[in-house]
């Protein structure tokens, strides 16, 4: 278990006739377990699962002293994870591992607010009524999972050479909760999913006992931010960004505390 509470506040008065406070408090929280099964010789299940808290709250409120008028801001932005990894590995031989398993991630992001929103905010496009120009709390839910299965091979054709070719297939659900709009209206709610395969490999060949040459070669995905895919405010049918990664490097030692490694990168988006 690990997590840390920190607090921030700037506090500033007498600047001509206005006065500024800002306040901001983070909290992280993560629980973790780890067992590990041998099932039978060369047959191993890990199981690793995980539960979290992460907190940001902020608040600001500037005065002006000459007419007595203030504008306040607050916000808060919970989000709990949870989730696990399950996976078996087989080592045939010296030369020869499989592991295969399964990821799973689950997300629930809340975010509330109180904001002077101006009477402009109403206006093209517009996805509420008209509002006044007054401090307006609304708030947003999103519920998320994410589960990846994935296969790869550890191989070592001869002494020195590690090749582990992959594969991993991953599924995101997306479900939008309804949600208190500013002008008082709830919002519908909504969902979407993403879904895609990708290759990996890697490759280390210690030509020397002081020099290893490597590569690697993987196709990688971010999911997009919930208001980017959410039907009101984005696009439902937004695809993942998707980056393919080339990496070949050396890693040379040149005495037994002094290590260099040289890297050449290149990614396609």
């Amino acid at each position: 278990a690990f997590g840390s509470d920190d607090d921030l506040k700037v506090l500033s008065q007498g600047i001509g006739n206005q006065s500024l406070d800002v306040g901001f408090h983070e909290q992280f929280h993560r629980l973790l377990g780890s067992w590990d099964w041998r099932l039978a010789p060369g047959l191993t299940h890990h199981f690793a699962p995980f539960v979290g808290l992460t907190r940001v709250e902020f608040e600001g409120n500037n005065s002006n002293t000459t007419n007595n008028t203030s504008t306040n801001v607050g916000g808060a932005i919970d989000t709990w994870n949870w989730g696990l990894r399950d996976q078996l590995q087989l080592d045939l031989n010296d030369a020869v591992t499989f592991r295969t398993g399964l990821d799973y991630l689950g997300q629930t992001f809340g975010v509330n607010f109180d904001v002077p929103l101006p009477i402009e905010l109403g206006s093209f496009p517009r996805e509420f009524s008209r509002i006044s120009g007054v401090n307006q709390t609304f708030s947003s839910n999103v519920f998320n999972n994410a589960s990846g299965v994935y296969l790869e091979a550890e191989l070592s054709p001869w002494k020195g050479l590690k090749i582990v070719p992959g594969v991993r297939a991953e599924l995101t659900i997306f479900t939008f909760l309804p949600n208190k709009l500013p002008d008082g209206t709830t919002s519908d709610p909504a969902a979407a999913q993403l879904f895609h395969v990708d290759p990996r490999i890697t490759a280390r060949w210690e030509l020397l006992p002081w020099t290893t040459v490597k590569a690697a070669f993987g196709v990688y995905r971010e999911p997009p931010q919930p208001d980017q895919i959410n039907a009101t405010t984005g696009n439902p049918n937004l695809v993942e960004p998707r980056a393919v990664h080339v990496i070949g490097g050396v890693e040379q030692g040149l005495t037994k505390d002094i290590h260099i490694d040289v890297q050449l990168y290149y990614t396609n988006r």
